[in-house]
């Protein structure tokens, strides 16, 4: 991984590996690219394959991809703000044969008549043209219980169970893409999910093919790389995966023939950055001759821009590190054999990052995976096969990255690829070498320095009215020891050390320890996987209106931040707060998106070490719904506090932390429409295509049977649900949404609850897990506490909750519930560990599921409510 440098030459993507049958039969491509990636069956499974029929020989080297009707394909690229204008420009040229494919953000893929000679010309009738090249066609490249893990040398090399031991099998938050020839995902039509993949998480991806929502693999190759990061650990069964709790984003981009083009390779890996994943799978290389070398390189730069890792292979023709692996962005991968030796087939250059096992045929010890019986048939069952090839190394480098994001979410592409680099085992000469890079992957020493964790808060003050405080919970069995930094707004910051110790919840006042008058965000540091941090706050905001908030930390600083909820008319103020906690100014992109689907931006500068609150009504203007997109360049973190009089009569404030990415899936645990109770949904599409969504509703035990709506979200815009509107009233109902079309989404909840009046929000979880952590909790006087379980499967959860109480209230307790199959729970805490304890809880399930905390209080003459998503442990 190297500093920004221009991008070397127009090449050919292809898969680095070679592929062989039982009778070493060589797959020659088109293109006079030949398909590198080796898989033979183990012994006692069969290798027998439908044969592929290839024409020899091809385009030459530099032509522009040509599509079935004889014309060419060129990519142009838009100026900012110009898309419009260049589509109208280009339904001009009609007549010369030109007509649009597709387009991607500020790229459109176009046909042009073979042989067509006045591109220069052509873009002189088009001024809003950044610039254009030429397509090209790309093709595929080649102690755990498993009973084959002892088939995998490749993985004692790296060390990976002491990886295991260090960072276990990562964490279902942390979303890997596999831009590749798809994945056998999902058991549909005549596709099946692959057996060692059935415990595997995936998200909805995208197939830039055929350009549907269905990226499933007719040739096998991204299925067996899939299967090297995240197949099956300890499932008694085949293979053992590296990161088998990471979730997947399968995205196609290769077709049956294992060929595609670069133009989608790009938008792939666009989406995956635009989409929550972190790390980015290329197991693609390149020869010689390609043109689209700007619309990979733009691409894999926006990534990395987004703290997104692209891992690639090195390529596997003996010769020079090919693309995408030779973009400075990138973090190349070479291979070794079982010996330590560089394997025979592994490029070599300056770009080498580091290696890992590729596998030898000639030692006879190659990598060990699932994929199809028959390699290019679906339908043909799934068995072992040896592979070899720089594509299974990147494979290995990517599953180790994915650990140490589960590990560490804070940790950005640099970070990563640093980190990775740092700790590898030198082989060949001293020190950097072009064979080897770095070195071999170090997957224990890479974890253990991944290590520790941060929790961010963005919000908070001890103004007059404020009473802010900080809780941490030491779940583990040994003392966890933390360092808080308070940074103020005016670039200062305080730091203090504390140690909590083991099951034990531990409250700092932050008035207290801080002073008063002052507006703080947060940072808690410390070594342990067992602290968790979340910040109460209760409040006389300007003397009128009074209630409380509550917030778990963000385990991450992002370059992104999503807020689907927010609303400046009569009666509410809404801020937004921002927080650098690194060693670099940032610079801050806002943009406000109004129900309407009205965007307007605005930027600011913010320090290093600084905060910053902004006046939402004052920016966005007043009577708006608004839902916000913050964009900056360098990683922070972002909070939406917001005051209300609501309906002239309930005051109160919520705040919620943002999320981090969009997602076609949201859980909600809570909601009522009992009487004193408003509940909403706010869902926001920052997309330019309409999404088609569907909200399944999920109530109480004897309320009925769980409902589901459909509805359309306008691109660019936030559309609100009132959800007494759709289920009726007098119901406990928990929510689950699913869309067509990455969205954010919120649910606002206005109540009276007895003699109190407040609100309370929370951005929803984008996927159920079977461990939720809740720090905060008290059953003291004035404190009502509940937790609400929602069960989204076919089948009941049974679901075993540890209340730990504060210190010296005496030992917690254990009590364990079941939860019905589409339906939702609540439990009343003071039941279960009585009065005036302060108490934790730790929620563990045999079936995934979605839990929430919402709390009703009256704090000395202050009323209101709070509530929060509780933390996976991931």
């Amino acid at each position: 991984m190297r500093g920004m440098i221009p991008g070397r030459r127009n090449v050919i993507i292809y898969m680095v590996g070679k592929l062989r049958s039982r009778s070493i039969q060589r797959w020659v491509l088109t293109l006079s690219v030949t398909l590198l990636l080796s898989l033979q069956a183990l012994p006692g499974v069969s290798a027998e394959r439908a044969a592929a029929s290839v024409p020899s020989g091809g385009e030459s080297a530099g032509a522009s991809v040509a599509s079935a009707s004889g014309k060419e394909r060129w990519i142009l690229k838009a100026r900012e703000g110009r898309l419009e204008q260049v589509l109208q420009d280009l339904r001009g040229l009609e007549s010369l044969g030109i007509a649009k494919v597709k387009e991607a953000r500020n790229l459109i893929l176009i046909n042009v008549p073979a042989g067509f000679s006045a591109m220069a010309e052509m873009a002189e009738k088009i001024p809003g043209l950044d610039w254009m090249e030429p397509d090209s066609r790309v093709s595929a490249a080649a102690v755990p219980n498993d009973p084959n893990y002892r088939d995998q040398w490749d993985l004692a090399k790296i060390r990976m169970p002491e990886a295991w031991d260090a960072a276990g099998t990562g964490s279902p938050s942390v979303v890997v893409a596999v831009v590749d020839t798809g994945v056998a995902f999902e058991n549909r039509g005549g596709f099946s999910r692959a057996p060692d993949l059935e415990r595997v998480q995936f998200v909805p991806g995208y197939d830039f093919v055929d350009q549907d929502p269905f990226p499933d693999d007719e040739l096998g190759h991204g299925t067996f790389v899939t299967e090297i990061i995240a197949s099956g650990w300890n499932n008694g069964f085949r293979a053992a995966g590296i990161a088998s709790g990471c979730t997947i984003m399968p995205l196609r981009v290769l077709d049956s023939t294992a060929q595609g083009s670069l133009f989608d390779v790009a938008q792939a890996v666009i989406y995956a950055a635009d989409n929550g994943a972190r790390i980015i799978n290329l197991s693609l290389a390149a020869s010689p001759g390609a043109t689209a070398t700007k619309t990979i390189t733009d691409a894999v730069d926006y990534a990395y821009s987004r703290g997104v890792l692209c891992v690639a292979a090195a390529g596997n023709n003996k010769g020079p590190v090919e693309l995408p692996a030779s973009i400075p962005s990138v973090l190349a991968v070479g291979a070794t054999d079982a010996n330590d030796a560089r394997a025979s087939y592994s490029n070599t250059g300056p770009e080498v990052d580091l290696v890992a096992p590729g596998g030898e045929e000639l030692n006879g010890a190659q990598i060990v995976q699932e994929s199809y019986s028959n390699w290019g048939s679906p339908s043909s069952g799934f068995s072992l096969y040896r592979s070899q090839g720089t594509s299974f190394s990147a494979a290995q480098v990517t599953g180790v990255a994915a650990l140490m994001l589960s590990l560490n979410p804070d940790l950005m592409a640099a970070d990563l690829a640093s980190l990775l680099t740092a700790t590898c085992r030198d082989l060949g000469a001293a020190g950097r070498d072009d064979s080897f890079g770095s070195g071999l992957l170090d997957a224990a020493a890479a974890v253990r320095k991944a290590g520790g964790r941060s929790w961010y808060f963005a919000e908070g003050t001890t103004r007059e009215g404020f009473q802010e405080w900080l809780c941490l919970l030491n779940s583990g069995s040994a003392p966890a020891s933390a360092n808080i930094t308070y940074f103020y707004g005016d670039g200062l910051w305080f730091d203090a050390a504390v140690s909590v110790p083991a099951f034990t919840r531990m409250t700092v006042p932050v008035n207290s320890v801080i002073g008063e008058g002052r507006d703080v965000s947060i940072r808690v540091a410390t070594s342990s996987r067992d602290l968790v941090c979340e910040r109460p706050m209760y409040f006389n905001y300007r003397g009128k209106w009074t209630g409380g908030s509550a917030a778990v930390g963000s385990p991450r600083r992002s370059q992104l931040w999503f807020f689907s909820e927010g609303y400046t008319g009569p009666g509410f103020e809404e801020w937004l707060c921002l927080a650098n906690p690194g060693d670099r100014p940032a610079f801050v992109t806002v943009d406000y998106i109004s129900g309407a689907g009205t965007v307007s931006s605005s930027s600011y500068a913010l320090p290093a070490f600084s905060r910053r609150t902004l006046s939402v009504n004052a920016e966005a203007g007043a009577n708006r719904e608004v839902s916000m997109r913050v964009q900056s360049d360098q990683p922070i973190v972002a909070e939406r506090p917001m005051y209300f009089l609501y309906k002239g009569t309930i005051d109160g404030g919520h705040n919620v932390l943002g999320a981090t990415y969009t997602s076609n899936t949201w859980y909600f645990a809570e909601g009522t429409t009992r009487p004193g109770f408003d509940e909403y949904l706010t869902i926001t599409n920052t997309g330019n295509i309409d999404a088609n969504i569907a909200v399944y509703y999920l109530m109480g035990p004897g309320q009925g049977a769980a409902l589901q709506r459909p509805y359309v979200v306008s691109s660019n815009s936030r559309f609100t649900i009132n959800v007494r509107d759709e289920v009726g009233s007098g119901k406990d109902v928990s929510c689950f949404i699913q869309s067509d079309r990455p969205v954010v989404a919120e649910r606002p909840m206005y109540f009276r609850y007895g003699g109190w009046s407040g609100g309370h929000d929370v951005a929803g979880a984008n996927y159920a897990s079977d461990r939720w952590i809740f720090c905060e909790g008290t059953t003291r006087t004035g404190f009502e506490e509940w937790l609400t379980l929602a069960n989204p499967n076919g089948s009941s959860a049974t679901v075993t909750i540890d209340y730990i109480l504060g210190f010296g209230q005496g030992p917690g307790t254990r009590r364990t519930y079941v939860v019905d199959a589409g339906s939702r729970e609540t439990i009343y805490v003071p039941d279960e560990v009585g009065r005036g304890k302060d108490v934790s809880a730790i929620l563990y399930s045999d079936v995934p599921i979605v839990a929430e905390r919402p709390m009703y209080f009256r704090y000395g003459s202050w009323d209101g409510g709070h509530d929060v998503l509780g933390y996976t442990g991931q």
